[in-house]
């Protein structure tokens, strides 16, 4: 009997030995860990601290928009489209365009690869300078855009993704970073022609005249809500197929914005698909009450939820389902900064994809004049049309979609077009 039960006694200590070596190296493995993330993050905020007083800030934008803080940097410049909808005389303009109403995704997408062209490559470089041209002449369409409109639109650009950042991402930026961001976002306002912009050192005015800008002027409009809507069924469409390409996913996006005269917002379904369509569709609006719930959670100015028509939706979400969401979201980007070694230069970009250069066959090709607008018109929406060229390849977004996506997305627009044009 004392055999066995010294057997047992000198397994039970080996045992516990190999767990406490196991614990030991563990705990060793991660604290060398923890030591090695927070040695390259001080490396990399001491190199981009050396940036902050350089001629060109276009680096330090690089930096923090593609390397540093590309998910929130994204995400605060694709919450901004909702803040230019709550200023009535820009979502008069937007309505105007039609460009969200026809192809909202490709509009949304448009947008992004002009200002990623620019934070990029810097508006001082070649396809820089061609994105701003582009935008120019896209602006010089509208006679009625008012200067302001345009100075509260480059605010939105300088000071919504600081924003998120600061709220969300695991540090906040420096004095000396901000002050980069403004320098940077400056020289493109210049570029885009925009008078009587604080200079170089007063990016604290330009953030306040914007707050009071957006105090002054947010303000319920029908078409704040129709945009809103637009965008959000547009990004209900993201996933794979069949949901993403599916003609199902586009009646339901042309029928749910159709006006219903119960209705004051004109949001009602359009006729009942058929029953195998359900689930695609059952899946659709479902995405759309999430991302709405999102936005509702996430947004901390309840004037620009009334004023994109959100006031409802957002009496709707409790305060313990919000404050789960924003301290998910934030706990995010803490674990990101103690557990993540930072981002290569390598791998600069966004987390939703790069872009690539298509040459559809349609239209001709690489031709300029005539040409050159002919087949722009058809790989964008009327408004939003990308005619620089690279190469005689003509650039257009693949943000987070195949390519089967998007050109679904492109023949809906044609027959959009072609419809139009009949009517």
């Amino acid at each position: 009997m004392l055999l066995p039960a010294a057997l047992c006694g000198l397994l039970a200590a080996a045992a516990s030995s190999t767990s406490e070596r196991l614990l030991r190296t563990l705990l060793l493995s991660t604290a060398g860990w923890l030591l090695v993330v927070a040695t390259l993050r001080w490396r990399r905020r001491a190199f981009i601290r050396t940036l902050e007083t350089a001629e060109d800030p276009h680096q330090l934008a690089f930096y923090l928009a593609f390397v540093e803080f590309p998910f929130m940097f994204e995400a605060g410049t694709s919450f901004g489209f909702f803040n230019t909808f709550a200023v009535p005389t820009i979502s008069a303009v937007l309505e105007g365009a039609r460009g969200f109403k026809v192809c909202p995704q490709v509009r949304y997408d448009d947008t992004l690869l002009l200002m990623h062209e620019i934070g990029e490559f810097g508006p001082r470089s070649e396809r820089g300078s061609a994105a701003i041209k582009r935008v120019n002449a896209i602006h010089a369409r509208w006679k009625g855009i008012k200067r302001d409109d345009m100075a509260y639109t480059l605010w939105v650009f300088t000071f919504s993704p600081i924003t998120w950042i600061e709220r969300y991402e695991w540090r906040r930026l420096s004095v000396g970073e901000k002050a980069a961001l403004w320098r940077f976002w400056r020289e493109v306002g210049v570029a885009l022609n925009i008078a009587g912009l604080p200079d170089q050192e007063s990016w604290r005015e330009f953030e306040e005249w914007g707050r009071n800008y957006e105090t002054e002027k947010f303000a319920y409009r029908k078409a704040a809500r129709k945009l809103t809507d637009q965008v959000v069924l547009a990004a209900s469409r993201w996933g794979p197929p069949p949901i993403g390409s599916s003609d199902v996913a586009s009646k339901e996006i042309e029928g749910v914005l159709q006006p219903h005269p119960d209705r004051a917002e004109g949001v009602a379904s359009g006729p009942p698909p058929p029953s195998s369509s359900w689930g695609v569709l059952a899946m659709i609006r479902f995405k759309r009450s999430v991302l709405t719930t999102v936005i509702c959670a996430l947004c901390e100015q309840d004037t620009l939820l009334s004023s994109i028509g959100l006031e409802e939706e957002k009496r709707s979400v409790s305060w313990l389902l919000a404050g789960t969401l924003r301290t998910a979201v934030a706990l995010r980007g803490v674990l990101i900064g103690l557990l993540l070694l930072p981002r290569p230069r390598s791998l600069a970009g966004t987390i939703l994809g790069p872009r690539v250069a298509a040459n559809p066959s349609a239209g001709g090709g690489g031709g300029g004049g005539g040409g050159e607008e002919e087949l722009a018109s058809q790989i964008s929406c009327p408004m939003m049309v990308l005619s620089y060229r690279e190469s005689k390849q003509y650039k257009f977004s693949e943000i987070g979609h195949p390519a089967s996506y998007h050109a679904q997305v492109q023949k809906e627009h044609s027959a959009a077009r072609v419809g139009a044009g009949a009517s």
